[in-house]
């Protein structure tokens, strides 16, 4: 479920939500039970795009990973 991107002229259009609908259709055709995503909380005033087409096509939202930035 990695990596996904459409154009910004391109957005609005249902593209990702079709691509994730057809990967977990296949995913699901080749027997798997467990389809993992994941994407960035959305903070205080802020829209995740990526985030409402994951649960627009069914994926629930487990939990909340912290980030961790190793610097020398």
């Amino acid at each position: 479920m990695f990596d996904g991107v459409t154009l910004p002229e391109a957005r609005g259009r249902g593209a990702q939500s079709a691509l994730l609908t057809a990967r977990v259709r296949v995913a699901s055709a080749e027997g798997c039970r467990w389809i993992v995503a994941e994407t960035g909380v959305e903070g205080p005033g802020e829209h995740n795009p990526s985030l409402h087409n994951m649960v627009r096509v069914g994926f629930e939202p487990l939990y909340e990973r912290a980030t961790w930035l190793w610097r020398a």
